[in-house]
């Protein structure tokens, strides 16, 4: 380090990855053209990236339980297989003593155990620090040569290395009401900064000044792809790579490991970049809305469905709801409200939310969410479409990152895309839907 012409290797670090897959895609440039495709472990594995040998160059690990599964940066090998804690701790990767090394970690509650070398054993760092709601990061800030645990609330990140008394605090305000996907350091200066990400395009900074530019962007991937980050060729910079949240047919339904807590119903999990988009709406919208639903599996999808429709080789019933399901055909007998096909629902890819309480569709108040929450990526013209207002769906394409929207702005009926819709038929609505021709 110092010495000039030669490239300090770039940490690699991190939380488990979000995303359900096997298949990965790497990135040694911001031109947009993969370097490299990779496939290892299996689609429900958790992932990390670190650089396990110390060469300098960032590979992945998987953990399946309580073992972590390492392997090497040349031809994606078994490097070591390590047995890790109990499979229930939340676990991040980091170069903790700046050896050079990547080892492991975990957050139990409200305390951090960081250890020096691979396996089970005493942890070599102890220290209590934020709670276990707070969102992780790990990645060198000060430029110290080593890993830190970051924690961040909008623009503010707490920065706690592991021999430090207490931690520090840093403002980066290109993060407010954005989506940081991970610290890098994206110019080799041995310093990691933020990656903020904005619908399918991805920032990169290389300071931490409030008032900084990007210094580099690319659009890549698709709405469901989870980010990893790494230095995937040993030239001492960070760049980006992609997991895929969505398998060929599986219609871009995800586990409960690729979900976060929606932090004001923590009862119900959405995709991670959906469950900030909604926090982000809910702060500024200076009220909070209890959910009735937000991510279902594929279990709760199909029980769900198979409550509310029949089998019926004729007909339309009572709501005129007909769907075909592997090869069956169903009539909607259930005043519950339409179900989507199991295995095709927003909900199931984590992308949807119901929002329970509002009088009507011209309701004022789900007038003004509505007007807000599209600035997040947020709509209501799925659930105008099966005539329920409090169903809205997240489009991280539509996603802004950020609003001008004021409590004072005149109501705006059409922000609704079913403005002229009346209330849906459902266990405590008194209207009947048309009946369908025999």
């Amino acid at each position: 380090m110092g010495l000039v012409g030669i490239a300090t290797p770039a940490l690699a670090k991190g939380p488990a990855a979000g995303g359900h897959s096997d298949s990965y895609v790497l990135y040694n440039d911001w031109s947009g053209d993969i370097s490299k495709e990779v496939s290892v472990g299996t689609s429900t594995d958790q992932v990390f990236t670190g650089d396990w040998d110390g060469n300098g160059v960032t590979s992945l690990a998987t953990r399946s339980g309580s073992t972590n599964t390492l392997y090497n940066d040349a031809d994606d090998a078994v490097y070591a297989s390590d047995v890790f804690w109990d499979p229930q701790n939340v676990v991040v990767s980091g170069d903790w003593n700046g050896d050079g090394v990547t080892t492991f970690g975990v957050r139990s509650n409200d305390y951090w155990f960081l250890r020096n070398s691979l396996g089970n054993g005493y942890p070599d760092y102890r220290f209590q620090f934020g709670t276990d709601k707070d969102l992780a990061l790990v990645g060198d800030p000060d430029g110290k040569g080593k890993d830190a645990i970051v924690l961040r609330n909008g623009a503010t990140f707490q920065v706690h290395y592991a021999d430090a008394a207490t931690p520090e605090t840093k403002t980066f305000h290109p993060a407010e009401g954005a989506e940081v996907v991970g610290l890098g350091d994206w110019d080799g200066n041995g310093t990691d900064t933020p990656l903020i990400r904005k619908g399918t395009t991805y920032y990169a900074y290389d300071s931490w000044d409030s008032n900084a530019q990007p210094s580099h962007e690319m659009q890549v991937g698709g709405s469901r792809n989870a980010v990893i980050i790494g230095d995937w060729n040993g030239d001492g910079k960070d760049t980006m790579g992609l997991r895929n949240y969505e398998k060929p047919g599986s219609g871009g339904q995800i586990t409960t490991a690729s979900t976060s807590a929606v932090v004001e119903s923590p009862d119900f999990r959405l995709r991670a970049d959906a469950a900030a988009s909604w926090e982000r709406v809910i702060d500024t919208f200076g009220q909070n809305f209890p959910l009735s639903s937000a991510w279902r599996s594929y279990d709760t999808q199909k029980l769900l469905f198979e409550q509310r429709y029949t089998p019926k080789a004729k007909g339309g019933g009572e709501f005129c709801d007909v769907r075909t399901w592997n090869g069956t055909r169903y009539v909607r007998t259930s005043d519950l409200g339409s179900a989507a096909i199991p295995g095709t629902s927003n909900h199931g890819k984590g992308q949807a939310i119901d929002v329970p309480g509002f009088e009507g569709f011209d309701d004022p108040v789900r007038l003004q969410l509505l007007a807000l929450a599209k600035d997040f990526g947020w709509s209501d013209k799925e659930g105008c479409s099966v005539n329920e207002r409090w169903h809205l769906t997240y489009d991280p394409a539509a996603d802004k990152g950020t609003t001008n929207w004021s409590p004072d702005d005149p109501i705006n009926r059409n922000v609704s895309h079913c403005p002229d819709k009346k209330p849906p038929v459902s266990s405590g609505d008194t209207t009947q839907a048309p009946q369908c021709t025999p």
